[in-house]
């Protein structure tokens, strides 16, 4: 009995040593999980970067080919033109040119002048009195032009920069913008947005297969309980952002309409890591039917073999198994962007479909065999056992060739709220965090299929002005993954007049009184309505971000600056207190409606989701008799495809 209580004290102080060490790599560690020997400057023995004397690749003017062009010409003066001694005049003999690439922040003052004419006529039938139009505003009386209020948007937002270095900015240009005028102004743009988010969340719950994560989001207007939690949706074409307080299953539920309340009858392929709230979620969506199906990551799963504490893996024997299992997943990976790569129906393809399936054999050949070793490490056995219980969802992938493997794409792009954590630790209001799930939504999706998010911004806001601080009625038109500038507006925009600039910093304290602004940005093109869809309506859907009428200086996303209690007016909302009209018929039915580009798209939204793991060398093959004999690829074609790289194919 005493023998027992000891086996028993030393296995829980075996598991709390694997904890201690995982929470120790987690805090001090290297964050980064290349392996040494691993990546292409590493296969090939040199240092990364350009060789030393190897040939530039040039000046790649392509690039700026759309960009408006200024031409300066560099001209000798008059009397040189002419000989000094006979006074003939020169002739040009060559016109040399060259280019350099100019961005200018222009602040200037926008003085509108209306102008009103009286008649000197006595003429019956005609109005006294004619006065000009008024400007289009976005904001009505508001200090800040239609273009200065876009660019402020997406700096806060998509560029990650801090509301006070904002106003730094305007300021150091001869413009002095408070901080509580960017915040009402920021409050009162939020509804305008909320038609556009809710058709690109709608357009993601349609998407094919969709991956899932979260991340932490501290609620600084409570006392008690601040963490909070970024969900993060990332289908074909859309990438969809939501916060709730929690992390539980409720919320997958409550998102994908699987609650019961608004399921379309289509099984959605939810690609996550193994956060238990998928387990849960999937458990009361299959309840009655299936609704629901999860595929496991890898990238995941291969981090629980480098999570196998130090001491165990200097074990020859378990390094060997687990440098064994790591070869075998990056081989995966290879094959599997090999086939997802290749032109569908092709021969490359089949054949490396074919291998993809070999492999994941040999993995469950290998597993087995190792798994009916006695003396097999216990933290190795654990990770083996935990693999074979989610074998099904890790091999979901195996029959369709663009699958994804693993959930990076989706922390790619969760990268840009959670570097923007870093400097502002949270949102001082719901409506802050809101609305900064409806900027990242509508940002990232037009950067997923090749958009502007500034010119998108510009576009847009210059529509709700027209429609006068409204909801346009054509807004649908403007839908991110479909979105094209007009030429009216691209030929009238001016690149030097709003740049982007990605540093990320810290910020000062922020100043409560609102100011009007000594100077604004130039106006935004009005949009061209030559290119508007037919208008549709907008759905109420789950977790719309709420205007909660807290205008005060908590950080709303960008800037770390401490949450007041004070709720400043903003100068530029209207003073009837009116919000703008919204459409009031459900969206989501046209938004679907609109097809996906097929298995095309899906290679190009993953296209750049190049395998992070390169092959091994010294990947150890299975042991004879193995998967390898049953494949209906022989051995050593099976291992010239998994060990040749085509040369094709992107580095």
């Amino acid at each position: 009995m005493l023998l027992a209580q000891v086996q028993r004290a030393e296995e829980v102080a075996r598991k709390l040593q694997v904890t201690v060490g995982q929470h120790a790599r987690a805090r001090f560690g290297r964050r980064s999980e290349q392996q040494p020997g691993e990546g292409c400057a590493a296969a090939e023995g040199r240092r990364r970067g350009q060789r030393p004397g190897a040939r530039g690749h040039g000046r790649r003017r392509e690039r700026y080919a759309g960009l408006p062009e200024e031409h300066v010409e560099h001209d000798v003066a008059e009397e040189d033109k002419v000989c000094h001694r006979c006074g003939s005049p020169l002739v040009l003999l060559a016109d040399d040119t060259s280019e350099e690439l100019d961005v200018e922040l222009r602040v200037r003052r926008k003085v509108h002048h209306r102008l009103t004419y009286a008649a000197t006529c006595r003429c019956a039938g005609r109005e006294r009195i004619v006065r000009g139009g008024a400007p289009v505003k976005l904001i009505p009386r508001g200090s800040l032009s239609t273009g200065t209020i876009a660019w402020a948007v997406t700096a806060r937002y998509m560029w990650g920069l801090p509301l006070h270095r904002i106003t730094t900015i305007l300021t150091q240009h001869g413009a002095s913008v408070s901080d509580g005028t960017f915040v009402g102004v920021f409050q009162a743009v939020q509804p305008l947005l909320q038609p556009i988010y809710e058709a690109v969340c709608a357009r993601n719950r349609q998407s094919p297969y969709l991956h899932a994560d979260e991340t932490t989001w501290r609620q600084l207007w409570l006392t008690k309980g601040k963490r909070g939690y970024i969900w993060c949706f990332v289908g074909l074409d859309t990438t969809a952002y939501l916060f709730d307080p929690g992390r539980d299953h409720t919320v997958v539920l409550r998102y994908l309409g699987l609650d019961g309340t608004d399921w379309g009858g289509q099984v959605v392929d939810l690609i996550c890591d193994f956060l238990a709230s998928y387990d849960k979620a999937a458990r009361v969506a299959n309840a009655t039917e299936r609704r629901l199906e999860l595929s496991r990551c890898w990238a995941h799963y291969r981090r629980l073999f480098l999570d196998i504490p130090a001491h165990h893996r200097g074990d020859g024997r378990v390094a060997a198994e687990v440098e064994q299992w790591l070869g075998m997943i990056a081989d995966l990976f290879y094959l599997h962007h090999r086939r997802d790569l290749a032109p569908d129906g092709s021969e490359e393809q089949q054949e490396a479909q074919t291998v993809f399936r070999g492999c994941l054999e040999e993995m469950a050949y290998v597993r087995a065999q190792h798994l009916s070793q006695r003396t097999l490490a216990p933290e190795l056995r654990h990770v083996l056992e935990f693999g074979a219980e989610h074998w099904e969802e890790l091999t979901r992938c195996a029959d369709d060739p663009h699958h994804p493997i693993d959930n990076n794409l989706d922390e790619r792009q969760e990268r840009l709220p959670v570097v923007i954590r870093k400097n502002a630790y949270g949102s001082g209001a719901r409506w802050a965090v809101d609305q900064a799930c409806q900027v990242w939504s509508i940002g990232q999706t037009l950067v997923q299929n090749g958009g502007q998010p500034l010119a998108w911004t510009l576009a847009y806001f210059a529509a709700c002005a027209q429609a006068r601080g409204t909801v346009p009625e054509d807004w649908i038109r403007f839908v991110p993954w479909a979105w094209h500038p007009s030429p009216a507006a691209a030929a009238t925009e001016r690149p030097g007049d709003a740049p982007q600039n990605t540093g990320l910093a810290g910020n000062g304290p922020t100043n409560g009184s609102p100011e009007p602004a000594a100077a604004t940005l130039p106006e935004a093109p009005c949009a061209d309505d030559e290119d508007a869809a037919p208008a549709m309506p907008p759905a109420s859907l789950y977790d719309a971000p709420q205007n909660t009428g807290l205008a005060g200086n908590g950080p709303t996303n960008g800037s770390p600056e401490p949450a007041a209690a004070t709720t400043p007016e903003a100068p530029c909302a209207d003073d009837e207190g009116t919000a703008p009209a919204m459409p009031s018929a459900p969206a989501e039915q046209t938004c679907a409606q609109m097809p996906f580009a097929g298995p095309a798209s899906a290679r190009s939204a993953h296209r750049r989701n190049l395998a992070p793991f390169h092959r091994r060398s010294n990947a150890v093959g299975p042991p004879a008799g193995g998967a390898r004999a049953a494949s209906a690829t022989p051995g050593p074609q099976r291992a010239s495809l998994r060990r040749t790289r085509n040369p094709a194919l992107p580095p």
